[in-house]
């Protein structure tokens, strides 16, 4: 009696915690959980039929838009056909005018003597005579011109830059190889700056190298070797030990030579200069030859050219010096 009340009290305990799990299920989720479920079938019917009514849309609309581009694309074209025909008579009817207009203004200068239309010379076209079999055809030959080389302004300058101080030099032909070193060095020493001195009163110092330098420029060699020399009355004693010249001027110096351009030119790769030349002393021109008194140092040499020597220097073509004659 005991187990069977025990079983059957299970079984009714049993079946309620059932129905009470099916109440409180039916009454928390039941609604919750079909709410959900709707929504769910409801999003995915909405889905498909946005999906299903925007394709069938757009392809009505692309139609109709199809149609209506169709509709005026015809319409522009009939519009723009109307038009152009419009400008194309326009145009025509223009140049009519033109035409019309112009030929009045013409009508009218003609009437009016304003414009000579029918004295028109015309000149035919000379023909070429062909000459007759053993006839000798003459031919004017063709002039060329050959280009005018002005060399006394371009190597006029050469006679500006350096002298020849020794008077026996303008008496004979004189190559630089026939020149001693001291003519080379009173030549150097002509084409030398103010600036390239250092004058303290009546002494003058000049740097051995400063001489080289121009000795080099003016002779194209460098067989240069320092040595004194003198310039007229300034004699210059060359120092080993300090490197340079220096000179003493005991009396003012009033003697020089002067050149005066003649001409210039190349030959042979040579470029040759003719000078007037005369020795100046105290106020008077000089025969270089000769030492008779020409004239006054106020005058141009050109004014004594019979009585003065003519004397022509040569350089090569990089303007060093390479000899001189003297008429």
């Amino acid at each position: 009696m005991t187990k069977s009340n025990e079983e059957v009290l299970d079984k009714k305990t049993v079946e309620k915690i059932r129905k009470d799990t099916i109440d409180e299920f039916n009454k928390e989720y039941k609604e919750e959980l079909v709410k959900e479920l709707s929504e769910k079938v409801s999003n995915e019917v909405t889905a498909k039929f946005d999906r299903e009514s925007r394709v069938k849309i757009i392809d009505d609309i692309t139609i109709d838009v199809k149609d209506e581009i169709k509709n005026q694309i015809y319409k522009e074209e009939r519009k723009l056909g109307a038009h152009k025909s419009f400008k194309i008579f326009r145009l025509y009817v223009y140049i009519l005018v033109l035409i019309a207009a112009f030929g009045y203004v013409g009508y009218r200068l003609y009437k009016t003597d304003s414009i000579d239309l029918l004295k028109y010379n015309y000149e035919p076209e000379k023909k070429l005579e062909t000459p007759a079999i053993g006839e000798d055809v003459k031919t004017t030959p063709t002039e060329k011109k050959e280009e005018v080389i002005d060399y006394k302004a371009l190597y006029g300058n050469l006679i500006d830059e350096f002298k020849i101080y020794d008077y026996s030099l303008y008496k004979k032909n004189v190559k630089v190889s026939d020149l001693t070193n001291v003519q080379k060095l009173q030549m150097a020493y002509s084409t030398l700056l103010e600036s390239d001195k250092e004058v303290d009163g009546t002494i003058i110092n000049i740097k051995s190298s400063v001489l080289k330098k121009a000795y080099i420029k003016l002779f194209g060699t460098d067989d240069y070797e320092p040595e004194s020399f003198n310039v007229y009355n300034l004699n210059f004693a060359y120092s080993l030990a300090k490197s340079e010249y220096i000179g003493i001027l005991y009396v003012n110096n009033t003697e020089d030579v002067a050149y005066e351009l003649i001409d210039a030119g190349v030959s042979d790769d040579v470029i040759y200069v003719k000078a007037y030349v005369a020795k100046v002393s105290n106020g008077k021109i000089y025969n270089v030859k000769t030492n008779k008194e020409v004239g006054n140092a106020n005058s141009k040499l050109s004014d004594y050219g019979n009585r003065l020597n003519i004397a022509t220097f040569k350089f090569t073509k990089d303007k060093n010096f390479v000899g001189i004659s003297c008429e």
